[in-house]
């Protein structure tokens, strides 16, 4: 394992996979950028652009995997890529159409932001930690803007209703305001994900954190505190004092949950305790007699609880749907062609 690798997050779990190959002679790098057609990618004397093989891409095409930014890849010796390795965290979400979406991979930390302005939204950062909790990946919550209101506390006090044991770091990016307890959970190898809405100061934090500005940042528009989108891609930097690797994400003001249940257990952990002593195994926390959840939580984060239940239901039902598609292609794409009678 070469020392820039490991600096770019390279450990055990890519090296077995590595050493199972048979092609040894691989070159070894990151997707830093995703682009249309072809990855951007580190790991070397410098970024490199290369596209997937053909074999690849009609994987990805016909379901498979498609690299994302903070994979891991290898290159054939055309300078291609060939190979995808086995993620081991993945932070994702689902389109209205049920496509899951990844937003970075291999995160060993997702900072959830939000800030004291418009933009905090507690039901939003239920959905929030409950992706993290999906992906694998561990969780931590900013809360940024403090200097700018007249009791950051009370945005502290309405996020422990719904965190959990998450921590909670509020920050005053541009004074310098708790930006060393959060340096201090970073570490030489370890990927950080930034992720939030716009207008939560991601970017400005990001650049805090690399020590020099290198993405963009606005002002949030005066008249309803709303963010503009100043990141428009996913990107994987590297950063300084062998902190880590940072990915920034753009802003996310949807986010739908896919069907895996692992994250609403973690995020919603309160509600299911409760729902274990409802009168009936199938209540559905509406009008049951015996409910021991309504009431007892509040109603809007019961309300968004269903409601992401409910999606996680569509995106099972999507998901088998798009499967049994790609199977019936794979099938007639490998039946035997019929055989033509010969003219008499």
């Amino acid at each position: 394992m070469s020392t820039e690798l490991a600096r770019l997050g390279w450990n055990s779990h890519f090296q077995a996979q590595l050493d199972e190959l048979d092609e040894q002679e691989l070159d070894v790098r990151r997707v830093a950028i995703e682009h249309q057609d072809r990855f951007t990618l580190v790991g070397g004397s410098e970024a490199i652009d290369a596209h997937l093989t053909g074999n690849l891409l009609q994987s990805a095409n016909t379901g498979g995997a498609r690299p994302a930014v903070g994979d891991w890849v290898a290159l054939n010796q055309n300078g291609a890529i060939a190979h995808l390795f086995s993620r081991s965290t993945a932070f994702q979400r689902r389109s209205p159409r049920g496509a899951v979406q990844i937003i970075a991979a291999n995160i060993d930390l997702v900072l959830v932001v939000t800030s004291c302005n418009a933009e905090f939204n507690l039901r939003r950062m239920e959905r929030y930690l409950s992706a993290v909790a999906q992906s694998g990946a561990e969780p931590v919550v900013v809360l940024t803007k403090i200097d700018l209101c007249e009791d950051y506390q009370v945005f502290v006090d309405k996020l422990s209703s719904v965190v959990g044991t998450c921590p909670v770091f509020p920050v005053a990016t541009p004074l310098g305001q708790g930006i060393e307890p959060l340096r201090a959970l970073l570490g030489p190898g370890k990927t950080l994900a930034l992720v939030g809405s716009s207008g939560v100061g991601k970017s400005t934090l990001a650049n805090r954190l690399l020590g020099v500005s290198l993405f963009e940042t606005a002002a949030i528009r005066e008249q309803d505190g709303k963010g503009r989108h100043t990141t428009t891609r996913r990107e994987l930097v590297l950063l300084p004092d062998e902190r880590g690797v940072l990915i920034d994400t753009p802003g996310m003001r949807e986010l739908q949950i896919s069907a895996d249940e692992r994250g609403l257990d973690d995020a919603f952990e309160d509600i299911l305790e409760l729902a274990q002593r409802c009168r009936f195994a199938n209540c559905r926390h509406q009008a049951e007699p015996g409910c021991e959840v309504r009431g007892a939580v509040e109603q809007a984060r019961l309300n968004n609880y269903l409601a992401i239940t409910k999606e996680q239901g569509q995106s099972r039902a999507s998901k088998r749907q798009t499967e049994r598609t790609v199977h019936r292609g794979k099938a007639r794409s490998s039946a035997p062609s019929p055989k033509k009678r010969k003219r008499r």
